[in-house]
This record gives C-alpha cells, sequence and structure tokens, in this order.
C-alpha cells in the first residue's frame, strides 16, 4: 500500500511539473507575442510620425514657395507701377517739338546761353 501511495505520489509530481512547464510555455508564448505586437505597433507609430512630419514639411515648403510666389508678383507689380509711373511723367515732361526751327537744336528746345544769344 505505502509503495502504491509512492507511485502515485511521484506520478502526481511528474504531472504537476508537466503542467506547470506547460503553463510556463504557455506564459512566455504569450509573452513574446505581446513583446512583438508591441513592437509592431512602435514601427507603425514611428511610420505614421514620419508621414506626418514629412507631409508637415510639404506643407511648410508650400507655404513658403506661396509667400515667394506672391513677393516676386509684389515686385513684379511695383516695378510695373514705377515703369507707368516714371513713363507718365516722363510724356508730361517731354518739350514739344518747336515749329520754327528744328533744324537748329537736337532736342527740339532752344538752349539759351550767357548774354541772350540762342544755340541749338
Amino acid at each position: 500500500m505505502e509503495a502504491r501511495s509512492e507511485i502515485i505520489a511521484a506520478r502526481d509530481i511528474r504531472i504537476a511539473e508537466r503542467e506547470r512547464a506547460r503553463r510556463e510555455l504557455i506564459a512566455r508564448e504569450a509573452a513574446e507575442r505581446a513583446a512583438a505586437e508591441a513592437g509592431e505597433a512602435a514601427a507603425q507609430a514611428a511610420r505614421k510620425a514620419e508621414e506626418e512630419a514629412r507631409e508637415a514639411r510639404r506643407v511648410e515648403q508650400a507655404r513658403l514657395d506661396a509667400a515667394a510666389a506672391a513677393a516676386r508678383e509684389e515686385a513684379l507689380l511695383a516695378i510695373r507701377k514705377a515703369g507707368r509711373k516714371k513713363e507718365a511723367q516722363g510724356k508730361l515732361k517731354q518739350p514739344l517739338p518747336s515749329p520754327i526751327l528744328p533744324s537748329l537744336c537736337f532736342d527740339s528746345t532752344p538752349a539759351i546761353a550767357p548774354g541772350g544769344t540762342v544755340r541749338g
């Protein structure tokens, strides 16, 4: 009877050890899966952050390009406006051609030298 109890106890110990080993294996596999999933989630988050940063850089570059284009356009408009203004002022300041002696002066305006003589 005592031998039989020892055999049963030894069998129960072996069963308990196998069960403990099986539970440890299950726990280890679960931890490995969780670590792999966490690693994949971190990689996805990094890829998403990288994509968002790339998009932010693209948007900022587009904003800078638009600002530069607007500044160039504004400068061109200012140049054109200054040209038109100068042209308008030049038209007002241009002397009228002299109908009397156009051959005496190259610019059609008589020059009066000191002493009152007209030279051309």
